[in-house]
């Protein structure tokens, strides 16, 4: 079940022309991770469920790094906000 701010990224992801995927990974309301973790671990399950990490693409340097980062990794601007 998803939260109300998820709904709100699906919705988003609709609006945006985003119609059709196969998972959705949400952090969890009570998941206390910090960023680098969180995705590391779900990337980890990803691969061992036997997917490949070909590339990843955020705007944040906590997302792109860790553990299964993928082959290549692209960090995009994002003027709106920064995590140090």
């Amino acid at each position: 079940m998803h939260g109300k701010e998820s709904e709100s990224r699906i919705q988003n992801l609709k609006e945006a022309g985003f119609t059709e995927w196969e998972k959705l990974i949400f952090k969890g309301d009570n998941e206390l991770a910090y960023a680098e973790e969180f995705k590391s671990n779900r990337r980890k399950e990803l691969v061992k469920a036997g997917y490949r990490i070909w590339g990843n693409i955020d705007d944040q340097r906590t997302d792109l790094t860790g553990t299964f980062v993928g082959d290549r990794t692209f960090k995009m601007s994002n003027p709106m906000y920064y995590v140090p």
